[in-house]
């Protein structure tokens, strides 16, 4: 059954069905970062309040990435060994450029999300993040990890020099830290750790204010749309959710939610970097 064409494009376009709806619902939750630091931190809070629930809709989302990346390469393999000729005139006059790149655009993707899950999620590009807390509405730098890494006797001054010199982060990151009140974690009493959460907040405003991390992310959804704006429609289509009467209406489902999808995303680095470059003061610290 699997071996079908029309199994292994099913299979593409039900992955491409729940990665579009998750693509939609993670626009609309970074959207709260034009709320305020309360609002996109509540979030990110209640995210991290159902862990187990957090780590099946993660594993799950990577299976579907693994099988429809899997499944689109299978399918374009075989249209390829169909034909292993070109046709002497080329018959994609009708076909768009987003349909012919599918594969193209949506490796590119891929090699975001990587990057993605590197930065926010792991934060292994930027370890400096990690000690991004809040306190009661209060931005903190909670500046060592590990009670036992730095001696009980040491100074303050000897404290930070040494997490300075363990978690460099980039420029625009540690000079904004270093603005903020920074407390010891060894300091932070085990039952008073509960009123300390991450400040997500300030780890995305900082992030975006770096000029290269801003425009990687712009690039990255202009071709996240350009790739849906094929993808979603053709869907449907596989999916035989196309009725005659609407079906110009349906493939016109793709171009409109890759737009709306590309401008909600391009507008949290657009507006964080254009803001920090003028001074405005919208996104504060």
């Amino acid at each position: 059954m699997i071996r079908s064409s029309i199994a292994k494009k099913a299979v593409v376009a039900i992955t491409g069905l729940l990665l579009f709806g998750f693509v939609i619902g993670h626009m609309v939750g970074n959207l709260q970062i034009f709320l305020g630091r309360e609002t996109i931190n509540n979030y990110a809070e209640f995210l991290h309040s159902m862990p187990e629930l957090l780590w099946v809709a993660r594993i799950g989302l990577l299976v579907a990435v693994t099988l429809h990346i899997t499944f689109t390469i299978w399918v374009w393999r075989e249209n390829r060994s169909s034909r292993p000729q070109r046709y002497v005139m080329e018959r994609t006059t009708r076909a768009s450029s987003a349909s012919r790149w599918m594969l193209l655009s949506g490796s590119l993707v891929l090699f975001f999300i990587v990057y993605h899950l590197l930065h926010f999620t792991v934060q292994w590009t930027n370890p400096d993040y990690k000690q991004y807390y809040e306190h009661h509405g209060q931005p903190v730098t909670l500046v060592s990890f590990e009670p036992n890494q730095i001696g009980p006797g040491q100074e303050a001054a000897d404290l930070n020099a040494a997490v300075e010199a363990q978690t460099p982060g980039d420029d625009i990151a540690s000079e904004a830290a270093r603005a903020i009140q920074e407390i010891p974690a060894d300091s932070v009493a085990e039952s008073e750790r509960r009123e300390y959460r991450r400040d997500v907040y300030r780890m995305v405003i900082l992030g975006f204010r770096d000029p290269l991390i801003a425009l990687t992310y712009i690039v990255a959804q202009v071709l996240l749309g350009w790739h849906l704006s094929h993808g979603a429609s053709a869907m449907f289509q596989t999916l035989g959710l196309t009725i005659p009467k609407y079906r110009r209406g349906i493939f016109l489902v793709g171009p409109i939610a890759a737009t709306i999808i590309v401008l909600g995303n391009v507008s949290i680095p657009a507006f964080i970097l254009l803001d920090y470059w003028t001074n405005f003061g919208y996104f504060t610290i």
